[in-house]
């Protein structure tokens, strides 16, 4: 009997009264069912009986694979992974697969694409997890301690690195940035322990110009989406007359957009042309639509009224009753001239939502009721031209020629509430928060704070930190 179990225990090399046997393969198509039931529980008791003894020995906790002596493996899978055909030693049931399946079908580990053997008892499984185990810790015994540490290091190192980021003016997205991590994972993960930080000169002169090199020509020679494809495509798009039409109808209809952008953009007092500069723009791009899709006025266009909801949305999260206000004070949008300049034009107190606008603002800006009484019969005198010096022959010439500020102050002394409140609203610009970026490249390099940069510094700077971040935002680290 111990004979025949340390023959089908060593499949590799079997030694049975001193004669050499060959490997047995198995295949799942020529297997036929046993018929020597004694032989099978006879068969299993004496592999449990290999299982305690080699619980305790040294050869067994060496073995990285213990559990192939409880199975017969066969010939080689072709295609890899350490696929075999094997018999299982106790069940006799013939399977394939690599070591994980031999483990999975020997414990008794459910999910793992195999079946466990059914005619278990109840001490078989815990002996070969035991054995496997032990060989588990066996090979955790071998690799290189690790000295114990304490988590005070890491929380002080964090704390030095939150305070750099806040005295350095630094922008909390620089903790996605993947040059960031990859440069603290070096330094973690290795002995640099006589290192020194790079200091201001090698910084400003020997780096930037060895990062300037590198980013013109290795970095994007490696780039993977630099491909023939793409570089023929472009080529075909760039000589695509079709195209370029198309490109010519997109600039045509947003031009006015990035026009009204730019005027609102700026340091100027532009608080009361907000409601002008709107209404000419969504005139230019129907324009620009119906001219493209030859459609007349009167006619529905589908694209523009898409054009008109984005546009639309926009106004409302950027509009203030403030531009209402100070369009209601624009003394020009009260003359015949302005008026008849567009057909279908109003004056602003005949406007229902600019009143309504109006009428808030006054009730946030005055408290009292008397004081709002007052307000109210000042713009009444001043958008009918009623009385006084608005009846001005003067008066009402220069409301179409002069500057609206300017304007006030020469003739707007008959209704002084209204006069001071135009001093401040005329004299505001509108606000841009809405169209501008919140970060400018050039302005983030070269600010007032920082150090005095040579135009060239400057330069290479930024040539530097676009090209790094369109090579970052491609990296599988950037979050």
């Amino acid at each position: 009997l111990r004979a025949l179990t340390f023959s089908v225990l060593s499949p590799s090399l079997f030694k049975v009264t001193g004669h050499r046997r060959r490997r047995r393969s198995f295949s799942p198509v020529s297997r036929r069912p046993s018929h020597r039931s004694g032989m099978s529980s006879s068969f299993s008791a004496s592999a449990l009986c290999n299982v305690s003894g080699s619980s305790n020995s040294s050869e067994s906790m060496k073995d990285p694979y213990p559990l192939w002596k409880f199975v017969v493996k066969g010939d080689r899978i072709s295609g890899g992974g350490g696929n075999y055909n094997w018999k299982c030693n106790f069940c006799s049931e013939v399977k394939n697969g690599s070591y994980t399946r031999v483990k999975a079908h020997l414990l008794c580990e459910t999910g793992k694409g195999i079946q466990t053997y059914s005619k278990v008892k109840i001490d078989d499984p815990a002996k070969l997890r035991k054995l496997h185990r032990e060989s588990q810790d066996y090979k955790k015994s071998l690799l290189p301690k690790v000295p114990p540490f304490s988590n005070e290091p890491i929380f002080s190192h964090t704390s030095i690195e939150a305070t750099l980021v806040r005295l350095g003016g630094l922008p909390f997205n620089l903790s996605r940035n993947p040059y960031y991590v990859s440069s603290y994972t070096i330094a973690a993960n290795s002995n640099f322990s006589s290192y020194k930080p790079p200091g201001y000169n090698k910084l400003r002169i020997t780096l930037l110009c060895k990062e300037t090199e590198n980013v013109d020509s290795e970095n994007w020679s490696l780039y993977k989406d630099d491909r023939r494809g793409q570089a023929s495509y472009v080529r075909e798009k760039i000589l695509d007359e079709i195209w370029w039409e198309k490109v010519d109808y997109i600039l045509d209809f947003t031009r006015p957009i990035y026009d009204m952008i730019r005027v609102c953009d700026t340091d100027q007092s532009s608080l009361h042309l907000v409601y002008k500069i709107w209404d000419i723009m969504v005139q230019k791009v129907k324009d620009a639509i119906y001219k493209k899709e030859g459609k007349l006025d009167y006619e529905e266009s589908t694209f523009f009224n898409v054009v008109k909801g984005i546009l639309s949305s926009r106004w409302s999260k950027g509009s203030t009753p403030l531009h209402s206000l100070a369009h209601s004070l624009n003394p020009r949008f009260y003359t015949e001239e302005w008026l008849n300049e567009v057909p279908g034009r109003v004056v602003p107190n005949a406007n229902n939502e600019i009143s309504t606008q109006r009428l808030q603002c006054f009730r946030r800006l005055f408290q009292s009721r008397d004081e709002r009484f007052k307000i109210n019969t000042e713009f009444a005198i001043f958008s009918q031209k009623l009385e006084g010096i608005f009846l001005n022959i003067d008066c009402m010439h220069d409301m179409a020629m002069m500057d609206a500020k300017n304007w006030w102050a020469t003739y707007g002394s008959q209704v002084p509430m209204l006069q001071a409140l135009a001093y401040k609203l005329l004299g505001q610009p509108s606000s841009s928060s809405c169209s501008e970026r919140n970060w400018s490249t050039y302005k983030f390099i070269h600010s007032c704070t920082r150090n005095k940069l040579t135009h060239k510094c400057a330069q290479d700077l930024v040539f530097i930190h676009n090209n790094l971040r369109l090579l970052s935002r491609r990296s599988e680290e950037h979050t």
